[in-house]
């Protein structure tokens, strides 16, 4: 990485972002800087790359090249897959219990569930299952005070500690 200060406005030249009289004090500096000669060097010949053939078809030899490369880095990876072989099958199986696991569950139960109720329990608990309530009780479905006061009836001080008006 260069140690130039000056490099931001390497780029900035080379973009063509800086005013006229900076580009100049700037070509002067980059002709006596190595740094900075060198990086402007490297932007131009990397916009020389993008810039060289735009017609975006590949010469026969181009992309025989191509092909040889990939076949090279393909026969360079081959080794480091080849070194833990039982990864694959791992996930292979790992794959079968999920699918198997998935397909299992969405069946869903083949039985009915039982409610079982307890034989005997107090009076507000009845309430809760939604049978037998108390007439006294309102059965509007939201907890006001006569409701609020009738479980703190039930609780074994009274609900005194507690009592809502």
């Amino acid at each position: 990485m260069s140690q130039c200060t000056c490099q931001p406005d390497v780029e900035r030249l080379h973009d063509g972002e800086l005013e006229q009289r900076l580009a100049m004090a700037m070509r002067e500096h980059v002709s006596t800087c190595g740094e900075c000669s060198r990086d402007l060097h490297e932007l131009e010949d990397l916009s020389g790359w993008f810039r060289a053939d735009q017609t975006g078809e590949m010469s026969d030899a181009e992309l025989s090249r191509l092909h040889a490369s990939v076949d090279q880095l393909i026969e360079q990876a081959e080794p480091r897959l080849l070194m833990f072989p039982w990864v694959r099958a791992i996930s292979a199986a790992a794959a079968s219990f999920v699918v198997i696991a998935a397909a299992w569950m969405s069946q869903g139960p083949r039985t009915t569930p039982t409610v079982v109720k307890p034989t005997s329990m107090p009076e507000w608990a009845y309430m809760m299952f939604g049978e037998n309530a108390p007439p006294d009780i309102p059965q509007s479905g939201f907890a006001d005070a006569d409701l609020a006061n009738y479980f703190l009836d039930n609780l074994p001080d009274g609900g005194a500690h507690a009592k809502t008006n």
